[in-house]
């Protein structure tokens, strides 16, 4: 079990009125409906799993908060154990090496105390031989496996752990975790209890500033995977709410393995203005799969030509905020 799992609301707990899980403001735009049946359709046919035993209701929305501008699913509904064990069953789904972990070593000092929310295995651990790390994880096989690399991981939330380890930390991290997180308030409230004065919490989620905004039925972006959307403009509302710094915003270059999948969400895109057709985070009509046969020739030829420095963001942007 991840870190992930252990951090979801009861179903009965949840509301069907919108609340920003960053900011608390009820005061959100309808972006979307999409349908359970929908999500329950692409899971099955990217993982061969059924996901309908998650939701409480027939559709959920996608709602933009006109406060923050967090973008979030409601009612909220995260994947449990036996979905994230489903996950890790895919050789993908964990990868050692990633952009945001190369950023964020600059930010870390020779005997800093680290501590990261969702260690997963330890892979960012191992690049921080002259740091004092704490990880946070649930997944007791992860723990076993860090624990024979000599890698120090606690099996708790960061809210039970920040009540012990107040102001102990010169930075505290997560990478590719609050996307998942349903109470994310609690979490970065927690997350900066445990920090310093002036310590740094470094945040890394899929950024709604790249190429992930365009892309139609992209499953893993969509619940009960990521139940938030980051556009940058949240990070500097998030500081303001907690007032902090906010220090830097970095965004993953684009890099090759993104280009054809950027050329086929804006060339889906294109096609469904042309035929004057709404603009759909999820769609499975008729047409919607006619569209994919010319989507994927036009990005098969964009490819050829494609110019590495004109290409949007990459996949991940990493805010840097100082505690004040």
């Amino acid at each position: 079990m991840s870190y992930l799992q252990k951090t979801q609301t009861p179903l009965t707990l949840r509301s069907m009125k919108y609340s920003c899980p960053l900011c608390h403001s009820q005061d959100g735009s309808r972006l979307e409906t999409i349908s359970v049946e929908d999500l329950k359709k692409l899971y099955h046919k990217s993982l061969k799993f059924d996901v309908g035993y998650l939701f409480s209701t027939s559709s959920i929305d996608l709602v933009s908060c006109s406060n923050c501008q967090l973008q979030y699913y409601s009612p909220a509904t995260s994947g449990d154990e036996k979905f994230y064990n489903r996950l890790q069953q895919e050789e993908w789904y964990y990868v050692d090496e990633k952009e945001e972990y190369h950023y964020s070593q600059q930010f870390i000092f020779e005997g800093a105390k680290v501590l990261e929310i969702g260690s997963g295995k330890g892979a960012f651990a191992k690049k921080l031989s002259k740091a004092d790390y704490t990880g946070l994880e649930f997944s007791t096989e992860a723990i076993l496996i860090a624990e024979k690399q000599g890698i120090k991981l606690v099996n708790e939330s960061i809210e039970q752990h920040a009540l012990e380890n107040k102001n102990s930390y010169d930075v505290v991290c997560s990478f590719q975790v609050l996307e998942h997180v349903e109470d994310i308030h609690n979490f970065v409230k927690s997350s900066l209890a445990a920090l310093k004065e002036n310590g740094l919490m470094l945040i890394s989620v899929p950024s709604e500033n790249s190429f992930l905004s365009y892309s139609v039925n992209d499953t893993l972006n969509l619940p009960p995977h990521h139940i938030s959307r980051w556009k940058d403009e949240v990070f500097q509302h998030m500081a303001d709410l907690f007032q902090l710094e906010l220090v830097a915003v970095k965004h993953q270059p684009s890099e090759p393995i993104h280009y054809f999948q950027y050329f086929y969400a804006t060339s889906h895109i294109a096609i469904r203005k042309l035929l004057g057709l709404p603009i759909k985070r999820v769609d499975l009509t008729f047409i919607s799969k006619l569209i994919k046969l010319p989507s994927f020739l036009i990005s098969k030829l964009l490819l050829r030509v494609v110019n590495a420095d004109t290409m949007p963001y990459g996949h991940t942007v990493t805010a840097v905020f100082r505690k004040r």
